[in-house]
């Protein structure tokens, strides 16, 4: 479980791997909205997505520009170069920005308006990745990730990091498996109240066994039941007053 730092802190995370699961390294970056009504700059999302491109090797990244507007759940997802899955739960494709709703697409003019939802992936994958905008504007809110493969099921949970973000902010949030691999993935929202939210560029990657590539960035770390912080220059980097990016393992 990870819990909010200050804002304007950058920060590497480390935590010990789940009982009986090998390390999973975790990604988290998110950006505010200023004087926008969406968050048109996200340095620390897009740098945090690049790095996590980076480290898992050859990828595949639904866009939904392809999906007809309109179209509802089950929505049947194309990933270019790795494979394909299916969304369920809830979701309908959208082409819009409500300023006064500011959901918004991160590529091209599509997006997905969910509250939370499953994919099912008709192969095996090593990795799992995608952009939430406007998500917790309300109140405290908490992001659950269930990852389910042959080893069984891991969590991975963002606690407190999206209490009172602004109105139209965006938020990239990606888990890579070091051995593991997964068939299914579930997103839950952790809030008493509803926060619907726009969903787009998910990414996946090959499992290890057809596609070793270059491994994660960062050694995961061992230490049970705490977050090892990284030294990373941090006070300089807090000095940029931006919201935090993260990697966890």
């Amino acid at each position: 479980m990870w819990r909010k730092l200050s804002a304007g802190t950058l920060a590497l995370l480390v935590s010990a791997p789940a009982s009986g699961h090998a390390a999973i390294v975790s990604y988290f970056g998110q950006d505010l909205a200023s004087t926008d009504p969406i968050a048109t700059s996200r340095p620390n999302s897009e740098a945090v997505r690049a790095a996590f491109l980076t480290d898992i090797g050859t990828s595949g990244t639904e866009t939904f520009e392809s999906v007809a507007v309109g179209a509802t759940v089950p929505l049947a997802l194309s990933f270019p170069a790795v494979g394909t899955g299916t969304l369920t739960g809830d979701g309908t494709v959208e082409d819009t920005v409500d300023p006064l709703v500011a959901r918004f697409p991160i590529s091209g003019t599509r997006y997905v308006t969910t509250g939370g939802f499953s994919i099912a992936f008709a192969q095996p994958i090593s990795a799992f990745g995608f952009f939430a905008t406007d998500l917790g504007e309300f109140e405290t809110l908490g992001i659950e990730l269930s990852l389910t493969g042959p080893g069984g099921t891991i969590t991975r949970t963002i606690d407190g990091l999206l209490d009172g973000l602004a109105n139209g902010s965006a938020l990239f949030f990606g888990v890579q498996g070091t051995v593991e691999t997964w068939t299914s993935v579930t997103l839950t929202l952790l809030s008493g109240r509803e926060d619907l939210f726009g969903l787009d560029d998910v990414i996946i990657a090959a499992a290890r066994s057809t596609d070793p590539g270059p491994g994660p960035g960062p050694n995961p770390v061992p230490e049970p039941g705490t977050l090892g912080l990284l030294g990373l220059g941090l006070a300089g980097l807090a000095a940029a007053r931006r919201p935090g990016q993260r990697r966890s393992g």
